[in-house]
């Protein structure tokens, strides 16, 4: 019995270090390819119209 405890007590702290690993390694991948994203529409040149502070009326009007 003791040993079956000591076995799920051992997966329990692998598992739980090991989850805070992949969340770091994770976290810095996205932040990563966010910052890779910004840099390419930067860099690039591609416009996102939502974010463009110019009228994009078809006819040029007012809204």
């Amino acid at each position: 019995m003791k040993s079956l405890i000591l076995s799920f007590c051992v997966l329990i702290i692998g598992y739980l270090s090991y989850g805070k690993i992949v969340e770091k390694i994770f976290g810095v991948v996205l932040i990563v390819m966010a910052i890779g994203i910004l840099g390419g529409i930067i860099v690039g040149g591609y416009s996102v119209p939502e974010i463009e502070f110019r009228d994009l009326h078809p006819d040029g009007l007012p809204i």
